[in-house]
């Protein structure tokens, strides 16, 4: 990362005049929309098709009819996007030409399409063409599929836009603000591509400047909010360019801007030719605090310049904490590396890549070692110019990887030197001297919990986990995962109660899986901490992850007893009578593939949310949450949402900007809870899940999936073969119900492609499986 100002010696230079290309909705720079009839129903005007939320829509009491956006400039589209409205096919665009115009008379067509198909609601269908020129007014001339109403949900433009380098990282620049501020929080730190360092200044306002070594002609630029307090965000500013740094130039003016989350980047581009030397960012008012900050401050630009190869780490030293678990540190010196290269080695001299690491990454945990060891490792920064040097190499031998017979306590108010009573390959069980020692079914109950936690959410380094047991002390539980020193590095459970162990039943059987569950959101996938736990707290989490375990592994009858208190369980958060359980975790786990949705989610989680050194880097907000929850079941999950927390105007936020920072895509026409589906959940007085659940799930089979020709063959292999069948499209509505006897064929020719939920009822149990139809 940048840590000053001075040019370091150059491993390597490379010479930069680079464009990128990246697309832009121009439906969203302030022009302005208009429709060829103004009879719109209040709520469904013109303006709705360019609001960014599918769902609302535009309708008009027409056939055909055409809607109108003009830019604030004339600018090359080569690509549009047409959405589908929430409700009646037969008001879908069916056939429409897309048009240019220079002055919104004269009209040019750049695509045509006949007879078009939205198979779902809320459905984004993208067309491209070719088109070299640049027009101010864009048109959607549109007939409908039949009747007398036309309506669709949104309409975006894009068009390409030229992205440069980022310049504050070309060589011989300066970065000034108006009070001068340095050190730690000083006003390199907002170039130094490091999100999690910042500036800050003690006023309400502030500019900041950055003056190139050459002049560089600049089109866009983002500002990131830093890590706390949202009241010292940048609310309002200018950013301006000049030759001599006295006279400026606006180029963009921003207004009320508003950061929905720590660490988020927001980008803003303009139309620019002229090359300036000097540019800054003028910041005229905060969200209120007497304090203003922000991470990060990069100005994207032509021109010519030189990245500097980044500088070479140093001080690289090895901590071995237990027996499969190395923690690599080293100085991060680099100013503009885009990786790390770290290698390890058996013998010092024969090295292989071990991972490659983001930029400002200063440790690595290596896991899932073994006892006795030795291993070497060296690390260097990359960027695209050159590599530096490697660090210093240093090597350690892993320590012993054993069971200790006693362990000493030494977390919280715990002091107590237990004892090891039982190991397998999954764990080791560990009394305090006060546990009766003819108490065995620890063994077995936590080794098989344990064993499917690590098949279905990975291995947590070390395969094994300490589960200690104390009698009449420590009530309650506690867990810490190998990430933690606070259990010297180890996976580990302690629970404590002062009554009787003689049974895996009630509290002692909920009590010690339910510590577990906790040890999967503290480390799942290699990555410390829970960025939910703001939100599920202790634990939403750990009722799903529990109820899903008793049910996999076959312990029916905890898992009807847990599931029916579960379902009555409510909650005041997010508000009154809010059941997580029954309206929110169940659906989506009933729905979406038992543990593998849950599995989902923390794989999602590693993969997209901000984390440095493999610690997530901030706690995770509503809109986030449900969008995540989303992406791990492949459908839009707002309406589930929605009916089980509420929904607001932040909510909303959240999730729409959670949609731009975290990119993954879902189904968006597959919202489970509509009214429809919500009907087919069931009270928990009914809903019994034991060994005949299991046995109906596992006798039901629905062939082809995906299907062939539409027609959806069921066959039930259970010795009393007859059930009720419903089929639902993924909106909710009903396009099938009958009686199944053993087997069945059914045609469903008249549907239209996408999701289908086949739900099968056998007394009080029910069954539902997912299939998709060509």
């Amino acid at each position: 990362m940048k840590r000053s100002l001075k040019i370091l010696p150059l491993i390597g230079i490379l010479l930069i005049q680079v464009q990128v290309f990246a697309q832009t909705d121009i439906t969203g720079s302030g022009g302005t929309i208009s429709a060829q009839y103004s009879d719109s129903p209040s709520g469904e005007d013109i303006s709705k098709v360019i609001d960014n939320q599918s769902a609302t829509k535009y309708l008009t009491f027409h056939s055909s009819g055409w809607i109108q956006y003009q830019n604030t400039s004339s600018v090359v589209v080569n690509k549009y996007t047409v959405t589908s409205a929430n409700d009646a096919p037969t008001r879908d665009p069916l056939n429409w030409t897309f048009e240019g115009s220079t002055n919104g008379t004269t009209w040019v067509t750049l695509d045509t399409r006949s007879n078009e198909d939205f198979p779902n609601r809320y459905q984004t269908r993208e067309f491209t063409f070719t088109n070299l020129t640049a027009y101010q007014y864009y048109r959607l001339q549109m007939s409908n599929n039949s009747g007398s109403i036309l309506q669709l949900a949104e309409w975006e433009i894009f068009t390409a836009t030229t992205v440069g380098a980022d310049i504050t990282d070309f060589s011989g620049g300066a970065i000034s603000d108006q009070y001068n501020v340095t050190g730690n929080e000083g006003n390199a730190k907002v170039i130094d591509n490091n999100t999690y360092s910042k500036y800050l200044t003690f006023h309400a306002t502030t500019w900041l400047q950055f003056q190139g070594a050459n002049s560089s002609t600049v089109t866009s630029y983002s500002v990131t909010s830093a890590n706390d307090y949202p009241d010292r965000d940048p609310k309002s500013w200018t950013f301006e360019g000049s030759n001599n740094g006295s006279s400026w130039t606006t180029l963009h003016t921003v207004s009320n801007h508003s950061f929905i989350n720590r660490f988020q980047k927001s980008n803003f581009s303009f139309s620019n030719s002229t090359a300036y030397t000097y540019y800054r960012l003028n910041i005229t008012a905060n969200n209120g605090a007497s304090i203003t900050q922000m991470a990060e401050w990069e100005i994207f630009g032509t021109g010519s310049g030189s990245i500097p190869g980044p500088a070479a780490p140093t001080s690289l030293s090895i901590n071995n904490v237990s027996g499969n678990q190395n923690i690599v540190s080293w100085t991060d010196n680099a100013t503009s590396e885009t990786r790390y290269r770290l290698e390890r080695s058996t013998n010092g001299s024969s090295w292989s890549l071990l991972h490659n690491l983001p930029a400002n990454t200063s440790q690595y945990r290596d896991t899932g070692l073994t006892g006795g060891q030795t291993l070497y490792y060296r690390v260097r920064a990359e960027n695209a110019t050159a590599n530096s040097g490697y660090s210093n190499t240093a090597n350690i031998t892993t320590v012993a990887n054993d069971y200790p017979a006693t362990w000493q306590e030494h977390w919280d108010e715990h002091v107590q030197l237990v004892s090891r009573k039982y190991t397998d390959s999954h764990v080791g069980i560990y009394f305090d001297d006060d546990m009766d020692d003819s108490i065995n079914w620890m063994d077995t109950t936590v080794s098989r919990a344990w064993a499917y936690t690590k098949q279905l959410y990975g291995g947590f380094s070390d395969p094994r986990l300490y589960a200690i047991f104390h009698q009449d002390k420590y009530g309650g539980g506690n867990p810490s995962t190998y990430i933690d020193s606070k259990r010297d590095y180890r996976n580990a459970i302690c629970v404590g109660s002062s009554g009787s162990w003689a049974t895996n039943t009630g509290w002692n059987l909920n009590a010690t899986i339910h510590e577990i569950g906790h040890i999967v959101e503290g480390g799942a996938r290699g990555v410390k901490g829970s960025p939910a736990f703001g939100i599920w707290g202790d634990s939403k989490w750990c009722e799903i992850y529990q109820y899903d375990l008793y049910y996999a592994v076959g312990w029916t009858t905890e898992a009807t007893n847990y599931y029916n208190g579960a379902m009555s369980t409510s909650d005041s958060y997010p508000r009154a009578n809010t059941y997580w359980f029954r309206d929110w975790f169940y659906p989506i786990w009933s729905n979406y593939g038992h543990g593998q949705v849950l599995a989902n989610y923390f794989d999602l989680l590693y993969q997209y949310f901000p984390q440095q050194n493999a610690i997530y880097a901030r706690s995770m907000n509503f809109g986030e949450f449900v969008h995540f929850w989303s992406g791990a079941a492949g459908v839009n999950l707002k309406e589930l949402a929605t009916d089980a927390f509420g929904w607001s105007t932040t909510y909303e936020d959240q999730f729409n900007q959670a949609r731009i920072d975290f990119p993954f895509t879902y189904d968006e026409s597959a919202a489970l809870m509509t009214t429809a589906r919500k009907g087919m959940m069931v009270d928990s007085s009914v809903l019994q899940v034991d060994s005949l659940q299991v046995e109906l799930d596992q006798s039901i089979e629905i062939y082809p999936n995906p299907v062939q020709d539409k027609v959806v063959k069921i066959r039930n292999n259970s010795k009393n073969p007859k059930m009720f069948v419903e089929i639902y499209d993924a909106l909710g509505m009903k396009v099938y119900a009958g009686i199944v006897e053993q087997s069945a064929s059914i045609d469903l020719n008249k549907q239209s492609k996408g999701v289908y939920f086949v739900v099968c009822y056998k007394g009080n149990l029910r069954s539902t499986k997912k299939i998709v139809l060509p």
